[in-house]
This record gives C-alpha cells, sequence and structure tokens, in this order.
C-alpha cells in the first residue's frame, strides 16, 4: 500500500512494504520482493495500474486485479503482452464478477458442448436472469471517469486510451462474427424461453471472452450477454438444432465483502449460457458439473 500508517493499523503478521503507483522506483522495488501481486488499486485503475503491469512483465512476476476496464486491459495487451511472454509473467485483468462468470461460463458450456456433440459450437449466450445486491462507490466512480463524467480522475493518457479502445474485438488480433456485445432492443429469446434485453455489463465482459476464444483457438464463435427475467434456476444449456441437451449448474458471485456478515451487500447473479452449432450433431452422455 501506499500509507505505512494505515498498513501499520492493520495488526497484520506481515512484512509492510509501501510504494505508490505513480512512483516508478517504489513499485519496481515492490514487484522485485513477491513472485505474484494482486492489485486492488483503481477507482479507476487505468491511471494508476500500467506502471504496475511493465515491472511485473518485465521481472516475471505474476499479476492480477479486479478492474472490469476494457481500456486498461487493451494498453496492457499492446505495451506489455511481449515483455511478459519473455519473462514468463503472467498477467490476468477481470477477476472480479467482471467478468470470471462470463469467462469461466462459456469455457466449461463450450467443453461440455463439444465432448457431447463432437464439434465447437457456432453461438454462444450469456443470459443474466437475476442480479442482486449492491455496487462499490468505486465501480460507480470508475464507470462515470470512463464514460467522461468524472474528469478530474482522468488522465489525459487514460482518455486517449478510452478513445482506442473500440469494437467487439478490441482485445483480438483478428475478428470474428460478432457487430455487437448485446441486443439492441427487447426480444424473447426461444432458447432460454424468457424475454432478454440489453445487459449493462455485456461491453465489459464480452470482449474478454472473445479474447478467451482467441487464444483457444475458438475465433469463429459468436457471442454476447443479455439481461433476462428473473429465475431463481440457473442452467447452462447447451443445444443443436437438431436436438438438446442440458447441463444444471450455477455461477454465482459474491464481490467486494469478505467478511461473512456482509456478503448479502456484495453483488451476484443467476446466469443462463447458451450455446448453439450446426444441424446434424449427434448427442453423446449428457455431462454433468456444477
Amino acid at each position: 500500500g501506499r500509507s505505512r500508517a494505515r498498513l501499520e493499523e492493520l495488526d497484520a503478521d506481515v512484512p509492510i512494504i509501501v510504494a505508490d503507483a505513480s512512483d516508478a522506483a517504489a513499485v519496481d522495488a515492490m514487484v522485485s520482493q513477491t513472485a505474484s501481486l494482486a492489485n486492488f488499486a483503481g477507482s479507476p485503475f487505468i491511471t494508476k495500474a500500467l506502471p504496475v503491469v511493465e515491472a511485473c512483465a518485465r521481472r516475471g512476476v505474476h499479476y492480477t486485479d479486479v478492474t472490469g476496464e476494457v481500456p486498461l486491459h487493451k494498453a496492457s495487451l499492446d505495451r506489455h503482452d511481449a515483455a511478459a511472454k519473455a519473462s514468463g509473467s503472467c498477467i490476468v485483468h477481470h477477476c472480479g464478477f467482471d467478468s470470471i462468470p462470463s469467462d469461466l461460463g462459456y469455457l466449461m458450456a463450450s467443453d461440455a458442448y463439444e465432448k457431447r456433440f463432437g464439434a465447437a459450437p457456432e453461438r454462444a449466450r450469456l443470459v443474466t436472469r437475476g442480479m442482486k445486491g449492491g455496487v462499490s462507490g468505486g465501480t460507480i466512480w470508475t464507470s462515470l471517469a470512463l464514460s467522461g463524467f468524472a474528469d478530474d480522475l482522468m488522465t489525459a493518457e487514460s482518455r486517449e486510451l478510452v478513445k482506442s479502445a473500440q469494437g467487439c474485438y478490441k482485445l483480438c488480433k483478428t475478428k470474428g462474427p460478432d457487430t455487437s456485445d448485446t441486443v439492441l432492443v427487447p426480444r424473447y429469446d426461444k432458447v432460454a424461453k424468457t424475454w432478454v434485453a440489453p445487459f449493462v455489463m455485456a461491453a465489459v465482459n464480452a470482449p474478454v471472452v472473445r479474447r478467451s476464444m482467441e487464444l483457444l483457438g475458438r475465433s469463429g464463435t459468436g457471442y454476447d450477454e443479455v439481461s433476462g427475467t428473473v429465475n431463481h434456476d440457473s442452467t447452462f444449456t447447451l443445444e443443436t438444432r437438431s436436438g438438446h441437451g442440458r447441463w444444471r449448474g450455477r455461477v454465482v458471485r459474491d464481490v467486494g465483502r469478505p467478511r461473512r456478515g456482509r456478503r448479502a451487500h456484495g453483488l451476484s447473479a443467476d446466469t443462463l449460457l447458451i450455446e448453439e452449432g450446426a444441424p446434424g450433431a449427434r448427442p453423446g452422455a449428457q455431462p454433468r458439473g456444477t
């Protein structure tokens, strides 16, 4: 952290390292003393995290954060991907509510689909069917800052990074079939059996999932996210046009408050992930999991 007094108040039985993200020498000294680093200094991350990512990528230190800022992810990828590969550093952004349920939900459903039908799905859709809890002040201020409504939290560089991160495939080297992260108007989804509408977090989650698709060699799969009606049961639905099967499971994550008594104030959601493929796929044994 950047405040020794506040760190000492925690009374934790660990060494104290003081480092401000704006002090490159202090950041480098901190990174040199660890094998992995978790960054929670945001609101927004885009003005603070890049020097930390640079030091980790250069020194071979693994890095993770809980940002939902796609422009930061893009800048990190553009600037430090090569150094990270050379040093063996693993840089992982978006490790909170955005975008773990989306990213792992897609991977689990896609793997189960391929196991059952022997082919990759052509399309995948995440339907969020019920959200509860609150959003942290940091998330609110970050959203305002990236949208241009809290300009005092931004720098000239960060504003340019936001402008440069556009399109569905902003984190990918190649483009796929998608032209939108979510639906533009409400419509009825026959597979999910519910009305769906635009999902506010799709613009954050969908580019991350597409980046994972590219790394897995699955760039041809279309993907979007929508908001559906509330339903307390959550199912991953794997479908082809010639037959369908269901894999029952849940994707529910609380964020922001580790204390058990306060978890109800975090953010959680029930989700449905739908995958569709080409005609003629043969259903096999039904996969099960949670």
